[in-house]
């Protein structure tokens, strides 16, 4: 059997594989053999973050794009930044809508504007910390 999970805020992937061989180990009959185990041994999880909402990069990227900060609900790989600066996932695009999912999807899609519109907020915040550094 397999599973496609991620781990979410606070625990680690490493968390996960011992809670779930724990909980399988006691619900199965002892006829089952128990082995949990990364799909991808040697790719790394990418696990749960969350960054400080007053990090200075947080708080300017909201008053730019006038969003709301919120936990990102999918997985990413901007948890291998996170233990070294503020990170965020911040760009245009839906994950689902109102007809189910979206990203990574035979339906995708992200509007050219969104895109220009995403790209123009980085750029601001951007130049607006930089130029509080002056």
């Amino acid at each position: 059997m397999s599973f496609d999970r991620r781990s979410v805020p606070p625990e680690t992937s490493a968390e996960f594989f011992t809670a779930l061989t724990r909980f399988l180990e006691l619900e199965l009959s002892a006829e089952y053999a128990v082995e949990v185990a990364p799909a991808y041994p040697d790719s790394p999880d990418p696990d749960a973050f969350v960054t400080d909402r007053g990090a200075k990069l947080v708080q300017t990227l909201a008053e730019v794009s006038g969003g709301k900060i919120r936990a990102f609900g999918a997985a990413t790989e901007a948890s291998y930044f996170a233990p070294h600066a503020p990170t965020v996932v911040f760009g245009p695009g839906e994950l689902s809508d109102a007809d189910g999912p979206v990203a990574h999807s035979d339906r995708e899609y992200v509007r050219l504007s969104d895109v220009t519109a995403a790209a123009d907020v980085v750029e601001t915040t951007i130049e607006t910390i930089l130029n509080e550094r002056d």
